[in-house]
C-alpha cells in the first residue's frame, strides 16, 4: 500500500518470487536498486549494514565472483560481486578485523511483513528449516515524491491505505537511464460505488 502513489509504480523494474523448503543462506551482498521485500509464508532473518560501510573492499574479504571463478572452483555457479570469502557463521576477525567495527542492524520478517531495503545497503539473509515464500520488487528512486498521483487516485474514490495494485497488473522493465517506457499498472480494486477499476500510470 505504501507504493500506491508518489511515482513508485512507474519506476518498478522487476519482481522476483522466492520459495524454499528452508535452511537457506544468502551471501553478503548489496542490490543496485531500491527493494521492497514481502513474506507470504515462513520467516527470514536479516543482517543489514549501511551503504557507507565500505564492505566492498579487500580488507573485508570482498571478491568479484565472476572473476574469482576462473581461479576457484567454489565460484563455478556464482555471479556478481559479493563477500564470497567470508563465513558468516564464523567470521575470521584476525584476518578481517574491520568486521568487528561495523554498525549493523538485524530484522526478522514473518508472513504478512514487508520491509524496504535501500539501494546499496549490504545484507545477509537466512531462513530457518521451514518452508518460506516471499517476493521482492526492485524499483528506481525518483528525484522527488510525486504527490499529484496521490491526489489523482484519491480523486477517483480510491483508498490509498489499501492494496490497489497487483504485480500481475503491471508492465515491467523501466530502466535507470530513463530510455525505457515507465511501468504501467491497472488499479484492480473496485471503487466503493461498485464501478470497475481504471487503468493507471503514475507520472515518472
Amino acid at each position: 500500500a505504501a507504493m500506491n502513489c508518489g511515482g513508485f509504480h512507474s519506476r518498478m523494474s522487476s519482481s522476483v518470487l522466492w520459495f524454499s523448503s528452508g535452511s537457506t543462506k544468502s551471501v553478503i551482498h548489496a542490490d543496485a536498486q531500491e527493494n521492497i521485500h514481502c513474506m507470504f509464508a515462513g520467516r527470514k532473518d536479516w543482517i543489514l549494514w549501511p551503504r557507507d560501510s565500505r564492505i566492498s573492499s579487500k580488507k573485508f574479504g570482498w571478491v568479484n565472483a565472476e572473476e574469482e571463478k576462473d581461479k576457484d572452483p567454489n565460484f563455478k555457479d556464482a555471479y556478481g560481486a559479493y563477500v564470497g570469502k567470508i563465513d558468516v557463521d564464523a567470521v575470521d576477525l584476525q584476518r578481517y578485523p574491520s568486521w568487528d567495527k561495523l554498525r549493523w542492524w538485524n530484522m526478522t520478517l514473518s508472513a504478512g511483513d514487508c520491509a524496504y531495503i535501500p539501494k546499496s545497503w549490504f545484507h545477509y539473509v537466512e531462513a530457518p528449516p521451514q518452508r518460506s515464500i516471499s517476493v521482492h520488487v526492485w524499483f528506481h528512486a525518483g528525484k522527488s515524491f510525486n504527490d499529484k498521483t496521490c491526489k489523482a487516485i484519491e480523486g477517483r474514490g480510491y483508498d490509498l491505505s489499501t492494496f490497489l495494485v497487483r504485480l500481475s497488473d503491471c508492465t515491467w522493465g523501466f530502466g535507470e537511464d530513463g530510455n525505457e517506457k515507465p511501468t504501467r499498472c491497472k488499479l484492480h480494486k473496485s471503487l466503493p460505488s461498485g464501478k470497475p477499476a481504471q487503468a493507471f500510470a503514475a507520472a515518472p
